[in-house]
């Protein structure tokens, strides 16, 4: 193994410092898909809440909408509940669900609700 003289110490370990972010793949974020499109952050986001009344090009906002697919860019459901001041989270309390036999078709079709209405189940 290589032993750098002290001199080389922190220019050694600097460079050959691995982060987590390296190691795990991690979700895109909305600044991955606007760097992909070509546009700013503010532009993507405005595309892909809806914005329409804002003047962005057609173009620009398909290449957004190709970015954000190409990417799988999901929105972070916490983070937009941390800036929104609303969870949009329905929970699920029953003391026979787990006991029922239809306990698994009960949840699907909760979480399927949740979803369609843009909530997440908990």
């Amino acid at each position: 193994m290589y032993c750098p003289d002290d001199s080389n110490v922190k220019q050694f370990y600097t460079k050959s410092r691995v982060t987590l972010r390296d190691l795990v793949k991690t979700r895109p974020t909305l600044q991955d898909v606007a760097v992909r499109a070509g546009v700013s952050r503010t532009t993507a986001s405005f595309v892909l809440n809806g914005r329409d009344e804002m003047r962005i090009s057609d173009a620009a906002s398909e290449r957004v909408r190709r970015a954000a697919r190409e990417l799988d860019y999901r929105p972070n459901l916490a983070a937009r509940s941390l800036k929104t001041h609303l969870s949009r989270t329905v929970a699920l309390l029953s003391d026979e669900v787990a006991t029922d036999g239809y306990a698994g078709r009960i949840i699907e079709g909760s979480l399927e609700g949740a979803v369609a209405s843009g909530h997440m189940l908990s």
